[in-house]
């Protein structure tokens, strides 16, 4: 967890998991790390916090937010997430001030919103060839 306060405010957090393998006393266990990043005012991407734990559950997710809230989170106006189990109810819990949104998943989860970025990527490049192509074709001409 953080161990510096934030001097900022993060309007937009995204929020995510993953799940890991990790040995616990000689036996191996999947355990979940929540993982809470931004885009502060400064323009900058800021790793805010990753948390371990056994589940995504509102409880897991609570603890996260709590956490962030007691090193100075403030200004949140989107949590952007994609399906978490217990995640909008611990926003709404956490952040009740700041009355954060969370839209539906399939419109906003950051894997998404990644996936929109590289079809739009690889429209412009096909755009670009056919750009390349026209231009070859007028300098024969």
């Amino acid at each position: 967890m953080r161990t510096q306060p934030l001097t900022q405010a993060f309007p937009y957090l995204p929020l995510d998991a993953i799940f890991l393998d990790a040995r616990w006393a000689r036996t191996v266990q999947n355990v979940s790390a929540l993982v809470a990043y931004s885009v502060g005012v400064d323009g900058h991407r800021h790793l805010l916090a990753i948390l371990v734990g056994v589940s995504e559950s509102v409880n897991s997710w609570l603890e996260l937010l709590r956490q962030l809230m007691e090193f100075g989170l403030m200004g949140v106006r989107l949590v952007i997430a994609d399906g978490h189990a217990g995640l909008p109810a611990a926003a709404r819990q956490a952040l009740p001030q700041e009355k954060p949104q969370c839209p539906s998943p399939a419109t906003c989860s950051p894997r998404s919103l990644v996936a929109e970025l590289v079809k739009i990527a690889k429209e412009l490049v096909r755009e670009g060839s056919d750009l390349r192509k026209l231009i070859a074709g007028a300098a024969r001409e």
